[in-house]
């Protein structure tokens, strides 16, 4: 190292201004590293005297930037809405085809089964998935046909129906299908540990699902 830089971590931050690039003309590793702790000391020094001159002055404090107050408004947030637009959103809510789930007027009663000639870890994972989804049953299709299978699934009382699909000996996906008239949604499946494959065994309780959603405002949630 020579004397040049030895002189620049000497010297003395000027005006009050950190210069955060300043320790990328130092070479030597350690120097380098001390005028970074420096930098970032002089820093919050100069933060805290400013966060100390605005409450002085009676200024409000600075509001922090977040994902929620930078968000641009559109047409799917619901906030600030006025009579018209809350009752459109009133009959939509009534129009949805879960509203009777959300409502909570029947149990959902759910059927787990697999594609044809499940293998070993798939009827596992089927098992598995009746611990953690309440009121379900895991059963074999028997090579049945998916309408048929729905229609028969109507007529015992089933609500929903959870097929899983497997490639090379490997769940892969789940077809979920909501009785009697939909909607139908495929989810894939990648990396599925059972139980015993778990680092951490969790214990299985009794208690059932569910989702928090914070600041749910937009109607894609509700």
């Amino acid at each position: 190292m020579d004397h040049t830089e030895t002189k620049f971590v000497q010297d003395e931050v000027e005006g009050g201004a950190v210069h955060l690039n300043s320790a990328n003309r130092i070479r030597n590793k350690t120097l380098r590293r001390a005028q970074v702790r420096k930098d970032k000391r002089q820093k919050n020094k100069l933060k805290k005297a400013e966060r100390k001159k605005r409450k002085d002055a009676g200024l409000p404090k600075n509001v922090p930037k977040t994902i929620d107050n930078m968000r641009e408004k559109d047409d799917t947030m619901l906030v600030d809405m006025d009579e018209e637009d809350q009752l459109e959103l009133n009959l939509e809510l009534e129009r949805d085809e879960l509203s009777s789930y959300f409502q909570r007027t029947y149990e959902p009663k759910v059927l787990i089964t697999f594609s044809d000639n499940p293998h070993q870890k798939c009827r596992i994972f089927g098992r598995e998935l009746t611990r953690v989804i309440p009121n379900s049953v895991s059963l074999y299709r028997n090579r049945s046909g998916v309408k048929k299978m729905v229609k028969s699934a109507i007529d015992k009382g089933f609500t929903d129906i959870i097929v899983i699909n497997e490639d090379r000996y490997q769940p892969n996906g789940m077809l979920v299908i909501h009785l009697p008239d939909g909607p139908t949604a495929h989810f894939r499946l990648s990396n599925v540990k059972l139980t015993p494959e778990l680092k951490v065994i969790p214990f299985p309780g009794c208690w059932q699902p569910f989702s928090i959603m914070n600041q749910s405002s937009r109607v894609v949630v509700l």
